[in-house]
This record gives structure tokens, C-alpha cells and sequence, in this order.
């Protein structure tokens, strides 16, 4: 079969940083002797600018084609969905393009949830060239929203700001009862998509091999690899280190990612050397920081429908204890297999309380570090996952529509 996916969001096959869902599902499809086009915006979410590799090349057999895209700066905002909207419109127009100059049509499309417009496009395209057409859920959107509204006035605020999303909702209700198949990171979504037939699979990554699974040097090394943005308590980390140097306590932190609070990260890491920041680094320079670590943070309390925290992931992976402000299922898995510990986010003297018992007692974070790997090997490994995703996918294109509402 030939496969398009769309997803705007990811790292692309062969950019810096480390390799994603839709790379990893690309890779198994071409495993499984499919071809695959991975369509993709030319403006980075991650970095909010332009992409620097090639608008159209291929890597390790993964056709890329990028999608001219209208910038945006803030990730919740009427510019972000505007540039969502024209994404989807200019991939309309290119992706019949492509297929009047090669006549290669694809067998499927696969769509990410969000951008929400992606799906009414990739339906579009699949009834004019045959194809079947899937859904991914990465956050379920619009009903995500209403999480940012503050507790105190959440049912209010909910019910002020419903009828301007109204288009949307409605949108991806269509969405979730015209796909194939719908898909997503969390059996919790299958609540807002009402497909019985939903199925999970999880955020995973490539297990790295050739791990020496111990502790790294006399002092406690952590690590933060991510997102610097404004929910995240980077505050409280920079407070907390800053008092266990001043205490002269073995600690070090090592720090990688960009957003709004790479300047606080950067200050701190100007007065004290014990705070690395590393910036944007690619796959090879996570891997470093990642084998030269013992413990990742995961500094955020923000409620989330997904069940595992991507970072929780990326560190237990690599054999790390996690030092956790997550609740849900990151903070039950973690402490199913005893491979973490939380503290209080917003509580700079939480985290050095946390970090001074690690460092009384670093076979404990010994034992932690273990059973971490053991977790991942469990739950999130990716030569597991994806394979199972591509058969999900053939059995699912193989098929009748069956019960599946024809839109």
C-alpha cells in the first residue's frame, strides 16, 4: 500500500531532536514492504520558526513533502487556528498536485488530531482517489481547551466560551464518525471519539541499547529535556537548585529545549556551573545527556487526558528516575514499578527536600533507575507498538466500512 500521514507537528525523519510517532510509524510501514509519504508543515511547532531541512527529500525511504505554513507564536490563539485552516487548505492543493504529476494515488491517508481541519481535507482527498481514510488523536481537541480556563471559574468560563467552538466540535465529531479507523495516545479518548472500535497506542520510542544502568558520578546528575514554556515550573527547579549549590550539595542539572523561559535558564546557568543549558541539541546530543543523567524531571501539574507524559517516557527509557509533578497515569505508573518519586511543583523547598533524599540514599535512586527501564520495556516500547499499528492499519483498510457512517 502506499500511506500518506499528516501531521504537522513532529520532528521529520532526519531533523534534529529526537524521532517521534509519526517517523517511528513511518519506519514500521516501509518494515512492513508499504511506501509512505509523510506530509508535514514547514514551520517548526517546536521551535515556532521555518524548518531547515529540504521541502521535499527523502530519508530512509520516508517521502517528505512540507506544507507552506502561516506562522504562529502562541500555542492557544485564533492565529494558531488560522494557520491550522490554511495548512489544510494548501495541503489539499498540493496533494492533488502531486498526484496529477506522479499518478502514484495513495491507499491511505492518516490525519492527526490536531489540527482538526486535517481530517475534512484528508476525507476529501480519499474519496476522490479510493483511498481509506484513519484518524490519530493526540489531544482532543476542542474539549482540551477548556482545561485552561482557571478551576475557580471553570463551569462559567465553560459555558462563555462553548458556543465560539461550537464549529469545532462539531467538526471533529464529523471526524471521528466518518474514519476508518480512529486511533489515539490514550484509551481515555475513546470517550470523546465514541468509536468502540477506537484503539491505543502509546507515546514509545526506540529503546536504547548498550545501557550501563547505574549511578553516573559522587554527585546526583539531572536532567530537563523539553518544552520551556509557561506551565512548566522551571522556576521552582532554578530556586531549588540554586539553594543546594549555595548548600554545596553534589547536585548538577542539565537542561535542553527553547519557549518563553529560556532567558530564566539562562540566568541561572550564567551565575552557577552546575546548571548546563544546552539549548535546541539533536538525537545525538539527547542521547548524551540522557546516558550521562540519572534523574529527569518532569516539573508540570497541568492537567492532561493522555495517560503517560511524553518526557516520563523519553527518561525511563533510558533508565532514569523520574522526579514527577504529574498526576494520573504518570504518577500510577511510576509508582506501580517504583521508578520515581513526586514532589510539589509550585514548592522550590519540595524539590531540594526530594533531592537531598536522593542523594542521602543513592541506592534507592539505584533501584529506581531499574526498575525504569523495566517499565519502558513494558509499556513503552516502540518495535511493539508500531508493528501493531501497522497491522491495525492493514486489517482496517483491508476491510468494508461495515458499520461506519459513509460522509
Amino acid at each position: 500500500m502506499t500511506v500518506w500521514l499528516c501531521n504537522p507537528f513532529d520532528n521529520l525523519p532526519g531533523e534534529d531532536g529526537r524521532i517521534q510517532r509519526y517517523t517511528l510509524l513511518s519506519e514500521a510501514l516501509i518494515q512492513a514492504g508499504h511506501q509512505v509519504v509523510f506530509w508535514s508543515s514547514d514551520f517548526r511547532h517546536l521551535t515556532k520558526a521555518k524548518r531547515k531541512v529540504p521541502p521535499v527529500y527523502c530519508h530512509n525511504g520516508i517521502h517528505v513533502r512540507q506544507i507552506p505554513t502561516v506562522p504562529y507564536y502562541q500555542n492557544i490563539g485564533l492565529q494558531r487556528l488560522w494557520s491550522h485552516w490554511r495548512l489544510a487548505q494548501d495541503w489539499k492543493r498540493l496533494a492533488l498536485t502531486y498526484v496529477a504529476e506522479t499518478q502514484q494515488k495513495p491507499d491511505v491517508i492518516l490525519c492527526s488530531s490536531p489540527p482538526i481541519p486535517l481530517f475534512k481535507v484528508g476525507h476529501y482527498l480519499a474519496k476522490k482517489f479510493g483511498s481509506k481514510v484513519f484518524l490519530d488523536v493526540q489531544d482532543p481537541w476542542p474539549d482540551c481547551f477548556y482545561r485552561v480556563i482557571p478551576k475557580c471559574i471553570r463551569k462559567i468560563g465553560t459555558l462563555l466560551v462553548k458556543p465560539f467552538l461550537m464549529p469545532l466540535h462539531l467538526e471533529i465529531r464529523q471526524a471521528y464518525k466518518c474514519a476508518v479507523g480512529v486511533s489515539g495516545l490514550s484509551d481515555a479518548y475513546r470517550t470523546f471519539t465514541k468509536r468502540e472500535d477506537f484503539q491505543e497506542f502509546v507515546l514509545c520510542m526506540r529503546l536504547p541499547a548498550n545501557l550501563d544502568i547505574k549511578m553516573k558520578a559522587h554527585e546526583l546528575r539531572l536532567c530537563y529535556l523539553g518544552n520551556l514554556g509557561s506551565t512548566y515550573y522551571l522556576e521552582t527547579v532554578m530556586k531549588g537548585m540554586e539553594q543546594l549549590i549555595k548548600d554545596k550539595k553534589p547536585v548538577q542539572l542539565t537542561v535542553a529545549g527553547g519557549g518563553p523561559k529560556k532567558e530564566l535558564v539562562e540566568k541561572y546557568a550564567a551565575l552557577y556551573p552546575q546548571i548546563r543549558f544546552k539549548g535546541f541539541i539533536d538525537e545525538d546530543g539527547l542521547d548524551h545527556v540522557l546516558r550521562d543523567s540519572d534523574v529527569g524531571l518532569i516539573p508540570v501539574s497541568a492537567e492532561t487526558f493522555a495517560l503517560f507524559a511524553g518526557k516520563m517516557i523519553d527518561y525511563t527509557g533510558y533508565g532514569l528516575a523520574v522526579l514527577n509533578g504529574l498526576t494520573g497515569g504518570t504518577e500510577r505508573a511510576l509508582s506501580e514499578y517504583g521508578a520515581g518519586v513526586m514532589y510539589q511543583v509550585n514548592d522550590h523547598l519540595s524539590f531540594v527536600s526530594t533531592v537531598n533524599k536522593m542523594l542521602e540514599n543513592p541506592s534507592w535512586v539505584l533501584q529506581m533507575k531499574h526498575n525504569a527501564r523495566k517499565l519502558a520495556e513494558a509499556k513503552f516500547d516502540a518495535d511493539k507498538v508500531f508493528p501493531a499499528f501497522v497491522r491495525w492499519i492493514e486489517e482496517k483498510a483491508g476491510s468494508p466500512l461495515g458499520d461506519v457512517v459513509k460522509c
